[in-house]
Parts: structure tokens; C-alpha cells; sequence
């Protein structure tokens, strides 16, 4: 009888064993799952926020619906260099099972320049400002038109209206606004007329970043990042029932725009496309596409379905400029200035011919933004994301040099 629960207690104790071992195998699997589960969720929200402005980035926390009900998530966004954000996506399992992803993410915020050749002055955007500067030609930068206060500090952004023009568009780089002054005969600027868009249900609130308008202030457009896209505000400044958009291409599709031109007579406007690193084209006009190349904007005109970009490639242009006849036009990336010229053949039509010219290494580090040309005099503007303003001739040599310096101090030349 001793022998037989000896036995027993033998058999018991090696079943508790391998019973033991079954459960922690399924439990080890079980939370190999959850992990895995996890690391995909954690990188599909981390995608969702890479593909959008890191202004539209919002911290918070929240659940996800089935088949990953009990799963959590959370969105860290904090300050870490300059103008760096460390973007942080956290993903908890039912179980406790926890996938972190990290990434740095650098600000978009956009900063517009105007020249106007026969006042000679400027006007640009500086970060964190909400009044616009005012630089005279040889002169001292001096705060001008300022946007209204709302729930939080505004900061200027993209401009359209070259000063002297009468009239100066702000966009609101907070309050997703634009802004209408209007120029008074003393020389300076009347309080500006708050115009919020509206977003047609189904869109995102847009995040504007270049602005240009027609000669004549008859139409206003907007380059939207939120919504990749372009807006059209008609008949400025009372355009509530003539806003056409969000306006983009589908083949290809537009990325995410930046600056945005129009030449003289409004007929071309020209978007920066940062993501793809190239220039698009919308010709407004009727409703048939005069070639196959083009693509129909109903009521608007055509988007070319080519992406204008050198041989040799560019970066991700920041800011585009055109001349009034539409003959030449500029873009600046990060590191090059562009130049692309349309030039008569003698059997009719345009070539299109491009040159580059680099930029030095410290406008380079001040991360160029807006672009402004001065057709009249072949000078051309940037404007940097430090608060730095630089010139150049596009006449040989063409040197660069700072006008401005911005945060960086030191004496304006």
C-alpha cells in the first residue's frame, strides 16, 4: 500500500509539473501575442501621425474599438531641441504587454516673404511672431501689421500681396485663419478682417502654409498641408460663397504642399510638393483638358500631371516664386536654389531648362522657408525658419547675403 501512494504522489507531482509547463508555454504565448499585437498598432498610429503636420499632432489617450477592444494607447509630444518634437506612441496590451515607438519630428511652420520693387521693402513672417516685419530697402526690421489675439497667441505664416499692392493677406499658422489688411494711404495698415475656411464635412481643418494672389486681388490661394491641397478664395476679401477646394491632383496625388505662386495675370499657379520633391502646375481655364498630360479641376481649370523637377533631382522644395510672365520660375529646397526657365524654340513652343545654384553653408542651417522674387531687378528673397532674411542677384556671380539676421544677431546689412 505504501509502495502504490508512493506511486501516486510520484505520478501527481510530475502531472503538476508538465501541467505547469503547459500553462506557462500558453501563457508565454498569449503575451507574445498581445506584444505582437501591440508593436502593429503601435506602428500603424505612428504612420497615421507621421503622414500629417506635426502641428496637427495632439497628445492624448484613447482605446481601440474591435477586434483590439482593451488595447490603449497613448501620444506623448514634447519639446526637445530647438525645433525638434519628440513624438512618443505608447500601446498596452489587456495583459500589460507594452510596445514604446520614438521618433523625432521637426516642425513644418511655414514663413512667407513679399517684396515690392517699387517701395522697396519687405515684408515677412518670423516664428513665434504674430506681428508681420516690415524691412526697408537698406534699413532696420520693424514689427507691421499684426494678427488678432484669439484663445492662444497667433504666429504669422504665409503672406500674399506684394507691399504697396493696397491690400496684405496673413495666414494664421494657430487659429487656422487667414487674415485681410488693407493698406492706408499714410503708408500704413488698417486692422485686419479675420476670415476663418470652413472645411466641407469629410475634411480635415486646413493647416495653411504659402499664400500668393493675383495681380489684381481678384483671387486669393492657399496651400493646404492638412488636406494636401489647394484652396481658392475668389473676389477678395468677400469671398463666403466663392471658396472652391480642397483642390488637388490624383495621378499622381498631391503630397504635402508648401509655397504656392501665381504670376501676373493669374492664369498659372505653381504648389511646392515637399513630400515628392517637385513642382506642380494648375492652369485655370474651362472645363476641357487640352491634352491627355492634364487633368481636370471641374470649375477651375487643369492640374499637369507632371511633376517639374530637374534631371538630377531636388530636395524637398520649400518655397516657389514665378515672374510675372510665367516664364521663369523659382523654388528653394534645403540646401539649392532653383531656377526653371521656359525657353522659345524656333519650331514653336517651350523648352524647359533648369539650373541650380547652392546655397552657403550658413543659409543652409538657418533652413530656408518663403521665396520672393523681384522680376524687375532679377533679386530674389528667402526667408528662414531662424527669422533670417537673405538676398541674391540671379545675374552671375549672385552671391548670397544676409539682410537680417534674425535670432542669430548681429548688424542687418
Amino acid at each position: 500500500m505504501l509502495e502504490v501512494l508512493l506511486a501516486i504522489l510520484l505520478v501527481f507531482m510530475a502531472a503538476s509539473c508538465l501541467l505547469g509547463l503547459f500553462g506557462s508555454g500558453q501563457d508565454l504565448a498569449l503575451r507574445g501575442r498581445e506584444y505582437s499585437i501591440a508593436t502593429l498598432l503601435a506602428g500603424n498610429r505612428m504612420e497615421d501621425l507621421l503622414a500629417c503636420p506635426v502641428e496637427d499632432v495632439f497628445p492624448g489617450t484613447g482605446e481601440h474599438s474591435e477586434p483590439y477592444q482593451g488595447y490603449t494607447w497613448e501620444v506623448a509630444l514634447q519639446d526637445f531641441e530647438g525645433d525638434l518634437k519628440l513624438l512618443e506612441v505608447t500601446v498596452l496590451s489587456p495583459r500589460g504587454a507594452r510596445c514604446v515607438l520614438r521618433t523625432l519630428r521637426r516642425t513644418s511652420e511655414f514663413f512667407g516673404i513679399s517684396c515690392d520693387p517699387w517701395a522697396g521693402w519687405l515684408l515677412f513672417s518670423v516664428p513665434g511672431d504674430p506681428a508681420v516685419q516690415i524691412l526697408p530697402d537698406g534699413g532696420m526690421a520693424a514689427p507691421g501689421p499684426t494678427l488678432p489675439s484669439g484663445p492662444s497667441p497667433a504666429r504669422a505664416g504665409g503672406l500674399a500681396g506684394p507691399p504697396g499692392a493696397g491690400f496684405l493677406w496673413v495666414a494664421d499658422q494657430v487659429h487656422r485663419s487667414v487674415v485681410y489688411f488693407r493698406q492706408q494711404e499714410s503708408g500704413g495698415f488698417a486692422e485686419g478682417e479675420l476670415h476663418s475656411l470652413v472645411p466641407p464635412s469629410g475634411t480635415k481643418a486646413p493647416s495653411f502654409a504659402g499664400l500668393a494672389s493675383d495681380g489684381f486681388a481678384n483671387r486669393l490661394f492657399l496651400a493646404d498641408r492638412a488636406n494636401r491641397a489647394l484652396w481658392i478664395l475668389a473676389d477678395s476679401p468677400v469671398y463666403s460663397e466663392r471658396v472652391r477646394g480642397p483642390l488637388a491632383p490624383r495621378e499622381p496625388a498631391m503630397g504635402t504642399p508648401a509655397g504656392v505662386a501665381v504670376d501676373g495675370s493669374g492664369s498659372v499657379v505653381w504648389v511646392a510638393d515637399t513630400e515628392h520633391g517637385c513642382l506642380r502646375q494648375l492652369r485655370l481655364g474651362g472645363e476641357a483638358a487640352p491634352t491627355a498630360d492634364d487633368e481636370v479641376e471641374p470649375g477651375v481649370g487643369w492640374w499637369s500631371r507632371e511633376c517639374f523637377r530637374p534631371e538630377d533631382g531636388m530636395g524637398s522644395p520649400q518655397g516657389v516664386a514665378v515672374n510675372p510672365w510665367s516664364s521663369a520660375v523659382l523654388c528653394v529646397d534645403e540646401a539649392d536654389l532653383h531656377l526653371l526657365e521656359f525657353v522659345p524654340l524656333s519650331a514653336g513652343g517651350f523648352a524647359p531648362v533648369w539650373s541650380r545654384r547652392p546655397l552657403p553653408a550658413d543659409l543652409v542651417r538657418a533652413r530656408p522657408s518663403g521665396i520672393c522674387l523681384d522680376p524687375y531687378r532679377n533679386v530674389v528673397y528667402l526667408n528662414t525658419r531662424r527669422g533670417q532674411v537673405w538676398k541674391s542677384t540671379l545675374v552671375a556671380p549672385g552671391s548670397f547675403a544676409p539682410i537680417h539676421r534674425g535670432e542669430d544677431g548681429g548688424e542687418e546689412e
